[in-house]
């Protein structure tokens, strides 16, 4: 949590410990930088955006896979959106998400910061 005397501040990277509610996971890297988020993992690169409302950020990321082989019951959507939403903190967090035009959450992922934009 955040103390009463520290400002909220994301743009940092991020290690994503993600899992998807069809029974899969993995781990990656999100970079978030004034209100643009990316990053990847074995199989797939991310690109979009961030804001915040109220105490909650919501996170829109596009999804391309850039490997052949299927890893997921996703695999059928070679690109696709999640909007991920969670309370964040300095430190480690979780967020959760579903594709973008459904309304059921897929996914959750526990974000910790791991080093500083410099």
């Amino acid at each position: 949590m955040i103390n009463e005397n520290e400002t909220l501040n994301i743009d940092a990277i991020w290690s994503s410990d993600f899992y998807y509610f069809l029974g899969f996971g993995g781990k990656g890297i999100l970079v978030f930088s004034s209100g643009q988020a990316f990053g990847g993992d074995s199989h797939h690169t991310y690109s979009g955006k961030y804001e915040f409302l109220n105490e909650f950020l919501y996170v829109t990321i596009k999804v391309l896979q850039y490997t052949q082989e299927p890893i997921s019951e996703l695999a059928k959507y070679k690109e696709h959106t999640i909007v991920l939403k969670g309370k964040p903190n300095n430190y480690e967090f979780e967020m959760f998400g579903y594709l973008e035009g459904l309304p059921d959450p897929v996914m959750k992922t526990t974000l910790v910061r791991r080093a500083e934009l410099k």
